[in-house]
């Protein structure tokens, strides 16, 4: 299953109350988004404005950002290659293009990003989709509300949205317990064996 959302939720233990070992532990396996595609989006995005502004040299400085990242970010993954099982990720702007008919990508905001990542990491035999928000947040809550159409597209993997507000989740165990069945029944259901 995929663990998207909000980045800094998503990638801090503490604020989210360490799902990504909640649910490991009741035997899903995670696929998380990493603070890399949040510096690929960024670069994206200044690419984007950069020529609708027509400013090139700011269009050529994201390039050139964007260009070392994935230079380094080869360097570690030749590393770490037999380590790590993670589908491939398309590039954000192909993961960005998949939104097509349900967002307009030139809205930018995280949301544009978690969207587009979902679309993207659904093609890969996923059996589920854990959102992660902060309480009231209104990028999160896009995803939230385009969360049903989102679904449709990866024919009803079952979806879970998390809101998280600084206090300590009584019945987040609960919630993730009957994630994880519809999981495993969709898995067993949709995903083909491997």
């Amino acid at each position: 299953m995929a663990l998207v959302g909000e980045l800094y939720l998503m990638l801090n233990r503490t604020s989210n109350l360490d799902i990504v070992r909640a649910l490991e532990r009741s035997g899903g396996e995670v696929v998380q988004g990493t603070f890399g595609d949040w510096l690929h989006f960024v670069d994206w995005s200044r690419r984007r404005q950069a020529l609708h502004s027509r400013r090139y040299r700011d269009f050529l400085g994201a390039l050139a950002s964007d260009a070392y990242q994935r230079f380094v970010e080869r360097r570690f993954a030749g590393a770490l290659r037999g380590a790590l099982r993670r589908p491939p990720e398309a590039s954000v702007a192909r993961a960005v293009a998949r939104l097509r008919g349900l967002w307009e990508p030139a809205l930018g905001t995280e949301a544009t990003l978690t969207m587009g990542r979902i679309l993207d990491v659904g093609r890969h035999g996923l059996s589920g989709i854990v959102n992660v928000l902060p309480f009231s947040c209104m990028p999160g809550n896009v995803v939230v509300c385009l969360g049903p159409r989102l679904r449709e597209r990866l024919h009803g993997i079952p979806w879970l949205d998390v809101a998280f507000d600084g206090q300590r989740g009584t019945n987040l165990r609960t919630r993730l317990e009957a994630f994880l069945h519809q999981a495993f029944q969709y898995h067993r259901r949709v995903v083909p064996s491997a």
